[in-house]
């Protein structure tokens, strides 16, 4: 543990968390639960790695101390980010699909990169080299863990998609359907009108998975194929979306074949069971069995 606590590498996952609680006091619009993905996947990968191999002895070289200075120029980095977002305004701000949406989207983003000012060239290249996928991952996280926005943005084409599939995918078993177009597409039925909410979009699935595969990473990280466990993720994500427009089928063809006054009743509880069935699935079946045997393959 002591040697944990020397790692410069914990000031990349540390350091940010305490200026990151002031910007987001002084700064509502840059409240986003991505920071926190971001450094607890840094900082479990980092550990889980330090547990396994030995530290690099360039790093055990290096000055473990922050300067003042460097600390002062850390701290007056993130002042143009909390003034950028205050003058952007509120935390509505993230539904503007304007350059300004964009501008908050991005300042989110960089408020991590004063971080890099905390440590020398010689340490961040040090980093890089042995911690490099560790820190590979923690970017993947903090870019695509609950990607809100960015589905916000593509819902006029990711709504119009969705209702596509499920138009096709109950069509198979009811007659008669009729898609509506719409900013919340229709699926028009004999017996029952199915709407599509920006509610319906999966992100929740998204984001259970990739709590669950965070913690996959984390109890397996030493014996994974890095590329493969990246092929595995956006193959899981693709699943859960899959997954998604098949419950919002299964509803259609429900409330049209059997009962719509069942699915109007319980469409939210049965929402949250059929995700649960499908993650067991996932988890337990053999065809994941193989896939996780992939993974953590060295051939």
């Amino acid at each position: 543990m002591t040697r944990c606590r020397q790692e410069p590498v914990f000031l990349v996952a540390v350091a940010p968390l305490f200026l990151l609680s002031i910007d987001f006091f002084l700064a509502p619009a840059l409240r986003n639960t991505s920071f926190f993905s971001r450094d607890c996947s840094v900082f479990a990968l980092v550990v889980r790695h330090l547990s396994l191999q030995p530290v690099d002895k360039t790093i055990d070289k290096t000055q473990s101390a922050v300067s003042p200075l460097r600390l002062t120029i850390f701290c007056f980095l993130h002042l143009p980010l909390i003034a950028l977002a205050n003058l952007l305004g509120s935390r509505d701000a993230v539904y503007d699909p304007s350059y300004s949406g964009l501008l908050l989207a991005a300042a989110k983003v960089l408020v991590f990169l004063p971080t890099a000012v905390l440590l020398t060239r010689q340490t961040r290249q040090s980093l890089l080299r042995q911690f490099r996928p560790e820190l590979i991952a923690s970017g993947i996280a903090l870019l695509t863990y609950f990607p809100f926005r960015l589905f916000f943005a593509a819902w006029s084409f990711y709504s119009t998609l969705l209702a596509h599939s499920v138009q096709f995918l109950a069509g198979l078993f009811v007659t008669g359907l009729v898609y509506v177009p719409g900013t919340s597409p229709t699926i028009r039925g004999p017996v029952l009108d199915v709407h599509i909410l920006f509610g319906c979009s999966g992100l929740d699935g998204m984001r259970l998975f990739q709590i669950l595969f965070f913690l996959l990473l984390v109890c397996d990280w030493d014996r994974m194929r890095r590329w493969r466990t990246l092929t595995g993720y956006a193959a899981g994500l693709t699943a859960i979306l899959l997954a998604n427009a098949m419950r919002i089928a299964a509803m259609v063809v429900i409330g049209n074949r059997i009962s719509a006054d069942l699915v109007m009743r319980y469409h939210l509880e049965a929402g949250w069971v059929y995700v649960t069935a499908v993650f067991s699935c996932l988890y337990s079946c053999p065809t994941a069995g193989c896939l996780l045997r992939t993974l953590n393959s060295r051939l």
